[in-house]
């Protein structure tokens, strides 16, 4: 795919990062691939209010609401590739995502990203699941397209 003089930069794909990818010329874009790590979002708030009082959300209602913010986000995410870095090639990995996305998520990335004419490298690792492995191939053999093993 590239040599030894290609870069391939890891992205949280956070606000700063995106307007980053969006400024680089075309040639400064031959020698970078982006590898985007997706993100579980922060919770808004950590504190809850009933009635008079105040008190902290539990663990489970913390991840219970960055949950359902990645699942509101996740359909955004091909757009904004295309929209910040284009169709050339990009990695895009759920890794660092909740367990109970990865697989949903990934596959809903990759459909409309190719609806979109992108170009995306699904990352899997050593750990990864046997649905996740399973929707990379398939994406990969469908599409003629790679897949990123990340070690």
């Amino acid at each position: 795919m590239f040599d030894y003089k290609h870069y391939v930069s890891v992205l949280r794909w956070k606000a700063a990062e995106k307007e980053a990818l969006e400024k680089l010329s075309y040639k400064e874009k031959n020698f970078l691939t982006p590898l985007i790590e997706l993100i579980m979002p922060q919770p808004s708030e950590f504190r809850v209010k009933e009635g008079d009082s105040e008190r902290i959300k539990t663990p489970d209602e913390l991840l219970n609401e960055s949950i359902e913010k990645l699942k509101n986000k996740i359909p955004e995410i091909p757009e904004e590739i295309l929209k910040y870095w284009g169709t050339d090639p990009v990695f895009i990995d759920l890794s660092l995502v909740d367990f109970s996305l990865r697989t949903n998520s990934l596959e809903q990335i990759l459909l409309e990203g190719s609806s979109k004419g992108l170009y995306l490298i699904p990352v899997v690792t050593l750990a990864s699941d046997s649905a996740l492995k399973k929707i990379t191939a398939s994406h990969a053999q469908k599409n003629k397209q790679s897949i990123c093993l990340r070690l």
